[in-house]
């Protein structure tokens, strides 16, 4: 996975003003990130594990990760802690039916 990350984000782009960031999920396995200013660089995030029993439904979990890193991107966060937003919210998503968040909210940002 570090590999096929690594060539996705040193492919060339239309727009080379920004940096191609490429982020692959793979459920409780680790989260491989890289930036195309820094293809050397492939960074692994490790995912907190849940028990068996606290899994509910794991529908929408990769939309819950994907809304919490875009969202916390573009608050201007670094993708460090883009993505640690994406594991909480994917994390959240994961322990409730269906796609939703708990209730109270919970302030990731």
């Amino acid at each position: 996975m570090p590999a096929i990350a690594k060539a996705l984000a040193e492919q060339p782009k239309s727009n080379p003003t920004r940096d191609r960031v490429v982020v692959f999920t793979h459920g409780a396995q680790p989260t491989i990130a890289v930036s195309s200013s820094t293809p050397a660089d492939v960074k692994t995030y490790a995912v907190n594990a849940l028990k068996d029993e606290e899994i509910v439904d794991t529908n929408g979990a990769g939309d819950a990760f994907a809304g919490g890193f875009l969202g916390a991107l573009a608050a201007g966060k670094s993708l460090d802690e883009s993505i640690e937003v994406g594991h909480t919210l994917g994390t959240m998503c994961v322990t409730q039916v269906g796609p939703q968040y708990k209730w109270p909210k919970v302030k990731v940002l």
